[in-house]
């Protein structure tokens, strides 16, 4: 929120004050804190930044600083933002800033809202008169393209009614690997009896290109400052009809949940009487000497988003009249998966989780996104529902998947044995030897394959490994440039195969025999050399058996098809479907 005029045109003096309606205290309670560590797993921040002086405090601040509170927002070790909105932000500051997100994988769009030598009502030249001052949104992922949303009210002479540009800065890009589009807002910062008007016209322009898009299946995420209260009309075309009001309007109209319409400590009496879950209310965002009100949102699609929650900084007071206001998300089809069901997990290079659901089709599900920090493990390998990990250091992990979110955790893991930082292969074949216990493989870095028998404990007995035979006569286990455990032959053994890729791309599947051990090798294929990764879905379609999955490479680019193989329960598979692209070298895959 601030009052500005340009040199160009002069439009009076603007008030500062939105109304006197106080909303509750400075800083999210305890109860809804968006903690880093327990948020849902697509991020995001937004935040006015008062461009190079904040108006409410009246005083110059150090830009570097400015920028860091913004950057700091996407640091791994902290809050992890996707997605970043910006208000009031001076070109030569987006600049700084975008220089500094882009090794971090984001994308920016900024748009001028007052030129060059714009002034406020005070003659103060505003971005130091050497740049422009708009918007900005950055986003992580890759980009696809963008566009700037025209806001503005006309009048019957078609000039802008508005003394600033109101136009929103979009992004078409891959949030956490789907197709989203995110749009930074800043509505009129007129109070309600001189601004509503041309607020409201403005978030019925907005509304209705997010309809738009929910209606053609993309995505919406809409962040900023939209300088009115929740109960209000410049609110209300955003908000869905769940979300209850304590203010005349009622319900809202839209097609969006705000992230802290379910937080309880700040509801409005109306909706406390009505027991509503959902109410048009929220933290503070913003302060000045007319109070502290939540003026600052993040709109999320309904059907595409779920379990949406918000939470504001405590606010930089040398920096901004705004906080920092965080909210965190999660897919609407993402969740626990069942402990047979088909799919595939990826981790990036960030160190990012991921799981891709099967459909019946035998195509992969939207990603979602399941961990953090798993880029320092040597080997991951899926025993049901459950990973095992080797880190660095050698030690076994045992991650269990959260019942509710389907997500790994390291609060949750339990330690499953120690001294394998040699090994490599780590495969989890279930019970091999029938006795009611999943049995672990390790191939070692002479190349032997070792089964580790597994304990009524969970864990598994060392002291009781077993080498198996080679895999032909003058042959070792580390011929195999991959290798695999998976249920290719469906028989009374009920247990997995081993399938291995040699040098020379040939494919062998090694038909387990129900007590430990392996039947001699059968070739199943040929070419197999080309694939940079290959994984184990399980049943990926859904027809009861077993699939293969590949990653192949794409001439001179860092990235590769997803292939599916679907299994036929004999040890053989039809013919290779694509069914992914842009899966990154390197990354893997299992």
């Amino acid at each position: 929120m601030r009052t500005l005029k340009s040199v160009m045109a002069l439009f009076g003096s603007l008030a500062l004050l939105l109304g006197m309606c106080v909303l509750g205290a400075a800083t999210a309670s305890a109860a809804d804190v968006v903690d880093p560590g327990t948020a849902p797993p697509l991020r995001f921040s937004t935040f006015n930044m008062c461009g190079h002086k904040c108006v409410a405090v009246d005083k110059l601040t150090d830009d570097a600083y400015r920028e860091d509170v913004v950057v700091r927002e996407t640091d791994l070790t902290g809050w992890k933002a996707d997605q970043i909105f910006l208000q009031e932000v001076c070109a030569y500051q987006y600049d700084a800033i975008a220089a500094r997100l882009q090794p971090r994988g984001f994308t920016g769009r900024y748009v001028a809202t007052l030129p060059k030598g714009a002034v406020d009502t005070d003659h103060h030249a505003i971005c130091l008169g050497t740049s422009s001052y708009g918007m900005a949104v950055f986003t992580k992922g890759a980009f696809v393209s963008g566009t700037d949303l025209d806001l503005n009210t006309y009048g019957a002479d078609s000039k802008r009614q508005e003394p600033e540009d109101i136009t929103s800065p979009c992004i078409q890009s891959y949030l956490q690997n789907r197709l989203t589009w995110s749009c930074s807002a800043h509505l009129y910062w007129e109070p309600e009896s001189s601004g509503a008007a041309l607020r409201n016209a403005e978030a019925l322009k907005l509304a209705a290109k997010v309809k738009q898009w929910d209606d053609a299946g993309v995505p919406v995420v809409v962040g900023g400052d939209f300088n009115t209260q929740p109960w209000n009309g410049g609110t209300q075309p955003l908000y869905s009809p769940a979300a209850g009001s304590g203010g005349a309007l009622g319900p809202g109209s839209g097609t969006m949940t705000e992230a802290d319409e379910t937080d309880a400590d700040f509801f409005q009496q109306k909706c406390k009487d009505l027991q509503l879950t959902h109410c048009r209310s929220g933290a503070t965002t913003y302060e000045d000497a007319g109070g502290k009100r939540k003026i600052d949102y993040l709109f999320f699609a309904s059907r595409f988003f779920k379990d949406e929650k918000g939470d504001s900084q405590p606010r930089e007071t040398t920096v901004s009249d705004h906080h920092v206001y965080r909210a965190a998300a999660t897919w609407s089809d993402c969740g626990p998966a069942a402990p047979t069901a088909g799919g595939v997990f990826r981790v990036d290079a960030t160190g990012a989780l991921f799981r891709y659901a099967g459909n019946s089709d035998g195509t992969l599900a939207g990603a979602c996104k399941t961990g953090f920090g798993w880029g320092n493990m040597r080997h991951i390998a899926r025993q049901g529902g459950t990973l095992l990990a080797v880190d660095q250091s050698g030690d076994l992990w045992r991650y269990p998947a959260d019942p509710v979110t389907g997500s790994y955790s390291g609060s949750t893991r339990t330690k499953a044995g120690s001294g394998l930082q040699g090994a490599t292969a780590l495969l989890a074949p279930g019970d091999l030897d029938g006795d009611g216990y999943p049995d672990l493989l390790v191939r070692d870095a002479a190349g032997d394959l070792w089964r580790y028998p597994g304990t009524a404990a969970g864990g598994y007995d060392s002291a009781a490994a077993v080498k198996a035979a080679a895999p032909a006569p003058g042959t070792s286990w580390g011929d195999y440039k991959a290798l695999l455990a998976v249920d290719l032959v469906r028989d009374s053994a009920n247990a997995a195969d081993l399938v291995g890729r040699d040098t020379t791309g040939l494919l062998w599947l090694h038909k387990a025999d129900g007590s430990g051990g392996y039947a001699p090798r059968a070739q199943i294929g040929n070419g197999w050399q080309t694939y940079t990764a290959l994984a184990t879905p399980g049943d990926l379609d859904g027809d009861g058996n077993a699939d293969l999955i590949g990653r192949d490479h794409v001439l001179d680019k860092s990235y590769g098809n997803l292939w599916f193989y679907k299994g036929d329960g004999t040890g053989g598979y039809a013919p290779r479907v694509q069914i992914g692209n842009g899966y990154p070298d390197d990354e893997p895959l299992f």
